[in-house]
């Protein structure tokens, strides 16, 4: 005999659990935690670390400070010594120096190669005007006889400058780098002779100019941080020197053709402050 039968079959489960998450402990983000957390046991989600800041890409910006000039005119030939009263021994040099205000726009890219090292090229446009003047020198230094009228001067004027550089710097902090730079650079002055005395051989006053640029090297050290968002700021001071340029002025005495040859060495300290945009994505200053 063979009996059948259905068992209809249902379950209602209740756990209460307890679990061990393996690897670093995550305790559970306090603006996230609600009344449930406290009950059960949840997976907190782990923190994002915060974006490094970045120092990679195009930057341009622009600088305000000053740039000191350091320079000698020396006489070194003077024709018709009898008239000009030029020979060995009164040749001299004379310092022609001063310091001027100065703005400066500049343009660059940074690698950020390692995470604590930035490398980087630029280029700068500076323009300062300044002049030194020497009372009494017609045409050079070193000639007696234009040192008695002072009516006559001899002027250095320096006006643009520029220069080209590649640099390395090291992160102290995140946004904070401290760096050397070095490269070429090129400055231009005139040279101006007056003569306006008897001594000219004129009745009109002789002008005389020489316009001369002069290429160099220039290194120095900088610091800059970051302010906020791509703006970054910066303190900077650089040496350059630059190779004595031979020049010569020559006029007419009497219907007798005269010259004059000096070298002027030149020599800049410049130290700038300048604030700069770097193009691209932003670089997250630190809190």
């Amino acid at each position: 005999m063979l009996n059948t039968a259905d068992v209809p079959l249902r379950t209602h489960t209740v756990s209460f659990g307890l679990a061990y998450k393996f690897g670093d402990e995550v305790a559970p983000s306090s603006a996230s935690a609600t009344w449930f957390d406290g009950v059960l046991a949840v997976k907190a989600p782990a923190l994002k670390a915060p974006a490094a800041p970045s120092w990679n890409g195009l930057y341009a910006g622009a600088g305000l400070g000053a740039r000191a000039i350091g320079s000698e005119a020396t006489t070194t030939a003077a024709a018709n010594a009898a008239i000009v009263g030029f020979s060995p021994t009164n040749a001299n040099s004379e310092p022609l120096g001063g310091t001027a205000f100065r703005a400066a726009p500049y343009l660059g890219w940074n690698w950020q190669i390692a995470p604590r090292w930035v490398a980087g090229v630029e280029g700068e446009f500076g323009i300062a005007d300044q002049t030194t003047s020497l009372e009494g020198f017609g045409f050079s230094p070193g000639v007696p006889a234009f040192e008695r009228a002072k009516v006559d001067n001899f002027a250095v004027r320096t006006t643009w400058d520029a220069s080209t550089r590649g640099g390395i710097g090291f992160l102290v902090t995140p946004a904070t780098l401290l760096y050397t730079t070095a490269g070429a650079a090129w400055q231009h002055f005139d040279v101006n002779s007056t003569c306006v005395s008897s001594g000219c051989g004129g009745s009109t006053p002789i002008v005389v100019t020489n316009s001369v640029t002069k290429t160099g090297w220039t290194a120095g050290l900088g610091a800059e941080t970051m302010l906020s968002g791509n703006w970054f700021a910066r303190a900077e001071y650089r040496y350059a020197d630059f190779r004595p340029s031979s020049l010569t002025i020559s006029r007419q005495f009497g219907g007798t053709p005269l010259f004059t040859n000096f070298d002027v060495a030149m020599r800049t300290h410049t130290a700038t402050f300048g604030v700069s945009y770097k193009f691209g994505g932003v670089s997250l200053a630190p809190n």
